[in-house]
Protein backbone atom coordinates (compact mmCIF):
# COMPACT_ATOMS: atom_id res chain seq x y z
CA UNK A 1 0.00 0.00 0.00
CA UNK A 2 1.21 3.38 -0.99
CA UNK A 3 2.38 5.31 2.26
CA UNK A 4 -0.32 7.86 2.96
CA UNK A 5 0.56 12.14 2.56
CA UNK A 6 1.32 13.92 6.15
CA UNK A 7 -1.90 15.45 6.80
CA UNK A 8 -3.59 11.79 6.35
CA UNK A 9 -1.14 9.96 7.99
CA UNK A 10 -1.42 11.55 11.46
CA UNK A 11 -5.18 11.56 10.88
CA UNK A 12 -5.23 7.87 10.02
CA UNK A 13 -2.97 7.00 13.02
CA UNK A 14 -4.74 9.39 15.47
CA UNK A 15 -8.11 7.19 14.38
CA UNK A 16 -6.56 3.77 14.17
CA UNK A 17 -8.03 2.48 17.51
CA UNK A 18 -11.40 3.98 17.52
CA UNK A 19 -13.86 1.53 15.93
CA UNK A 20 -16.86 3.51 15.50
CA UNK A 21 -14.45 5.48 13.05
CA UNK A 22 -13.08 2.25 11.08
CA UNK A 23 -15.38 3.42 7.69
CA UNK A 24 -14.17 6.77 8.39
CA UNK A 25 -10.58 5.77 8.20
CA UNK A 26 -11.52 4.15 4.80
CA UNK A 27 -12.96 6.93 3.39
CA UNK A 28 -10.42 8.95 4.63
CA UNK A 29 -7.29 7.40 2.43
CA UNK A 30 -9.76 7.73 -0.96
CA UNK A 31 -11.78 10.89 -0.34
CA UNK A 32 -9.84 14.27 -1.02
CA UNK A 33 -12.23 16.41 1.48
CA UNK A 34 -11.56 13.56 4.78
CA UNK A 35 -8.42 15.31 6.09
CA UNK A 36 -6.77 15.86 9.76
CA UNK A 37 -8.38 18.72 9.96
CA UNK A 38 -11.71 17.43 9.64
CA UNK A 39 -14.30 18.61 12.42
CA UNK A 40 -14.64 16.15 15.26
CA UNK A 41 -17.96 17.53 15.69
CA UNK A 42 -18.74 15.73 12.07
CA UNK A 43 -16.37 12.51 12.45
CA UNK A 44 -18.99 9.65 11.29
CA UNK A 45 -21.81 11.55 10.12
CA UNK A 46 -23.03 11.72 6.97
CA UNK A 47 -22.01 14.85 4.69
CA UNK A 48 -24.64 17.94 4.92
CA UNK A 49 -25.44 16.84 1.37
CA UNK A 50 -27.11 13.98 2.02
CA UNK A 51 -29.80 15.45 4.59
CA UNK A 52 -30.18 18.02 1.76
CA UNK A 53 -30.90 15.60 -1.06
CA UNK A 54 -33.16 13.18 1.10
CA UNK A 55 -35.61 16.78 2.29
CA UNK A 56 -35.48 17.27 -1.41
CA UNK A 57 -36.73 13.78 -1.89
CA UNK A 58 -39.43 14.07 0.97
CA UNK A 59 -41.03 17.14 -0.24
CA UNK A 60 -42.35 15.16 -3.27
CA UNK A 61 -42.96 11.98 -3.17
CA UNK A 62 -46.01 11.61 -5.63
CA UNK A 63 -47.23 12.54 -8.98
CA UNK A 64 -46.88 16.64 -9.14
CA UNK A 65 -49.71 17.48 -11.01
CA UNK A 66 -50.04 20.36 -13.76
CA UNK A 67 -47.18 22.07 -15.84
CA UNK A 68 -43.78 21.03 -15.18
CA UNK A 69 -41.20 23.00 -17.06
CA UNK A 70 -38.16 20.20 -18.33
CA UNK A 71 -34.91 20.63 -20.02
CA UNK A 72 -34.26 22.12 -23.80
CA UNK A 73 -37.25 24.39 -23.72
CA UNK A 74 -40.17 21.51 -23.08
CA UNK A 75 -42.96 21.52 -20.48
CA UNK A 76 -44.67 17.69 -18.82
CA UNK A 77 -48.14 17.97 -17.81
CA UNK A 78 -49.32 15.13 -15.23
CA UNK A 79 -53.21 14.66 -15.57
CA UNK A 80 -55.07 12.96 -13.06
CA UNK A 81 -56.83 9.45 -14.20
CA UNK A 82 -59.53 7.85 -11.75
CA UNK A 83 -58.58 4.76 -11.20
CA UNK A 84 -55.90 4.39 -13.92
CA UNK A 85 -58.71 3.90 -16.58
CA UNK A 86 -59.17 5.90 -19.44
CA UNK A 87 -62.66 5.91 -21.05
CA UNK A 88 -65.64 7.98 -22.68
CA UNK A 89 -67.87 8.33 -19.79
CA UNK A 90 -71.49 10.75 -20.02
CA UNK A 91 -69.76 12.64 -17.73
CA UNK A 92 -66.44 13.06 -19.25
CA UNK A 93 -65.18 12.58 -22.31
CA UNK A 94 -60.95 11.36 -20.97
CA UNK A 95 -60.62 8.92 -24.67
CA UNK A 96 -61.95 11.63 -26.90
CA UNK A 97 -60.20 14.32 -25.61
CA UNK A 98 -56.65 12.41 -25.37
CA UNK A 99 -57.21 11.04 -29.07
CA UNK A 100 -57.42 15.08 -30.28
CA UNK A 101 -54.23 15.72 -27.81
CA UNK A 102 -52.19 12.84 -29.44
CA UNK A 103 -53.06 14.28 -33.25
CA UNK A 104 -50.94 17.70 -32.26
CA UNK A 105 -48.92 16.10 -29.86
CA UNK A 106 -45.13 15.80 -31.22
CA UNK A 107 -43.67 14.44 -27.64
CA UNK A 108 -44.66 11.14 -25.52
CA UNK A 109 -47.07 9.95 -23.03
CA UNK A 110 -46.07 8.11 -19.98
CA UNK A 111 -47.63 6.13 -17.27
CA UNK A 112 -46.64 7.13 -13.83
CA UNK A 113 -46.59 4.55 -10.82
CA UNK A 114 -49.73 6.48 -9.39
CA UNK A 115 -51.83 5.48 -12.32
CA UNK A 116 -51.59 8.58 -13.96
CA UNK A 117 -50.41 10.22 -17.20
CA UNK A 118 -47.57 11.96 -18.24
CA UNK A 119 -48.02 14.44 -21.43
CA UNK A 120 -44.12 14.54 -21.94
CA UNK A 121 -41.95 16.70 -24.21
CA UNK A 122 -44.47 19.61 -25.43
CA UNK A 123 -42.44 21.94 -27.24
CA UNK A 124 -43.36 25.79 -25.94
CA UNK A 125 -45.12 26.25 -29.29
CA UNK A 126 -46.96 23.59 -28.80
CA UNK A 127 -47.96 23.93 -24.92
CA UNK A 128 -51.01 27.00 -25.53
CA UNK A 129 -52.33 24.17 -27.84
CA UNK A 130 -52.85 21.23 -25.33
CA UNK A 131 -53.71 23.71 -22.60
CA UNK A 132 -56.52 25.09 -24.93
CA UNK A 133 -57.83 21.21 -25.41
CA UNK A 134 -56.64 20.25 -21.26
CA UNK A 135 -59.22 22.95 -20.64
CA UNK A 136 -62.15 21.89 -23.25
CA UNK A 137 -62.43 18.14 -22.48
CA UNK A 138 -62.22 19.31 -18.83
CA UNK A 139 -58.62 16.73 -18.60
CA UNK A 140 -56.88 19.81 -16.10
CA UNK A 141 -56.73 19.05 -12.48
CA UNK A 142 -58.44 22.17 -11.32
CA UNK A 143 -61.65 20.48 -10.43
CA UNK A 144 -60.26 17.51 -8.51
CA UNK A 145 -59.68 17.82 -4.61
CA UNK A 146 -56.50 16.76 -2.90
CA UNK A 147 -58.14 13.60 -1.56
CA UNK A 148 -59.23 12.35 -5.33
CA UNK A 149 -55.81 13.23 -6.83
CA UNK A 150 -54.19 11.06 -3.86
CA UNK A 151 -56.16 8.20 -4.67
CA UNK A 152 -55.44 5.21 -5.63
CA UNK A 153 -57.18 2.14 -6.80
CA UNK A 154 -55.84 -1.57 -6.58
CA UNK A 155 -57.29 -5.18 -7.64
CA UNK A 156 -55.35 -6.22 -4.23
CA UNK A 157 -53.56 -9.68 -4.02
CA UNK A 158 -52.40 -11.58 -6.19
CA UNK A 159 -52.31 -8.99 -9.51
CA UNK A 160 -51.73 -6.05 -8.18
CA UNK A 161 -47.89 -5.51 -7.71
CA UNK A 162 -48.15 -2.58 -5.37
CA UNK A 163 -50.32 -4.88 -3.41
CA UNK A 164 -47.13 -7.86 -3.95
CA UNK A 165 -44.76 -5.44 -2.19
CA UNK A 166 -47.17 -3.99 0.78
CA UNK A 167 -47.46 -7.63 1.81
CA UNK A 168 -44.13 -8.68 1.58
CA UNK A 169 -42.99 -5.34 3.42
CA UNK A 170 -45.84 -5.71 6.43
CA UNK A 171 -44.84 -9.82 6.55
Amino acid sequence: MAALPEKRRVYADSMAGVGSHRQHLVQSQHSPDFAADFPAARRGQPPAEVYEYARRISEHSGDRYGWVEGANDTWHYTMFIQNGRILDTPDDLLMTGLREIANVHDGDFRLTANQNLLIGQVSSKRKPVIDVLLKKYRLDNHRQTGLRLNSMACVALPTCGLAMAGKDFHS
